[in-house]
């Protein structure tokens, strides 16, 4: 169980985005997040990006017992039910029930990956030739468009999923080869502006064996600007495969 405790000064957990970003990781992934205040609990289930009162606004779907199923929770630092007027107060704890072997927790997986991800655009960017058939990482940051979006997943449902998110075929045949641990944490690189137009917005992915430490993740895979490397279990790394440069989809659960 992955818990993120109160702040000793005991401010709310989400003065700071670290609360929203950890419960949006783990709602990617299908888990449910249940969120305690000083005298109540209640169940995160989801949730959506608005453009109010800005562009990107995270609102959470709220599964509370007392109050019913499905409510959107508009604002986590101003947390009033909009129809009842019912005010939670600050968000003190939050507890996700996860499976035995994610013991990675997905800050770490995901400082990593998007690490692995920006080292690798660019290498890529600095071989190829000019004009470039991609927007490297870094010039997606310079301009604001970079999100990443972390998840775990079974490997076996990874693999599943991959002919539906419009991957190259290459890539694909790559990844369903691959001896891969039972679940993986996957960071992708987002091009907001691409997510925002409703296109396949996915330039990169990071894949991380999730039973790896927090102090040093351990890097599987890595597919960014149509260019793969894949870590073998014997030893090495098998590099490059080559797909398509083009942006696919996320594989995350939920819109990205």
């Amino acid at each position: 169980m992955a818990t993120t405790e109160p702040h000793a000064d005991t401010r709310p957990l989400l003065h700071h985005s670290t609360g929203r970003d950890l419960a949006c990781r783990h709602l990617n992934s299908g888990n449910p997040v249940l969120v305690g205040t000083n005298n109540h609990a209640f169940i995160l289930c989801g949730y959506r990006r608005t453009d109010q009162p800005q562009p990107g606004w995270i609102e959470f779907i709220r599964h509370d017992d007392q109050a019913g199923p499905y409510l959107v929770v508009h604002n986590v630092l101003n947390d009033v039910d909009k129809r009842t007027g019912k005010l939670y107060g600050p968000w003190r704890t939050m507890h996700v029930p996860v499976p035995d072997k994610l013991w990675l927790a997905p800050e770490a997986a995901e400082r990593k990956g998007g690490q692995f991800l920006l080292n690798a655009s660019n290498q890529i960017a600095s071989a190829a030739a000019d004009p470039l058939p991609f927007k490297p990482i870094q010039d997606l940051i310079d301009a604001q468009r970079l999100a990443l979006r972390t998840y775990a997943i079974r490997s076996n449902d990874f693999k599943a999923n991959l002919d539906g998110r419009a991957l190259p075929k290459t890539i694909q045949r790559e990844y369903r080869l691959a001896r891969l641990p039972r679940f993986i944490w996957v960071v992708e690189a987002i091009d907001r502006q691409l997510r925002q137009a409703g296109e396949p917005c996915v330039v990169g992915e990071a894949v991380l064996d999730a039973t790896s430490s927090d102090h040093a993740p351990e890097e599987i895979a890595l597919h960014v600007h149509g260019v793969m490397w894949l870590q073998q279990t014997g030893g090495g790394v098998r590099f490059p495969i080559t797909g398509d440069a083009k942006p696919y989809i996320s594989g995350g659960v939920g819109d990205p």
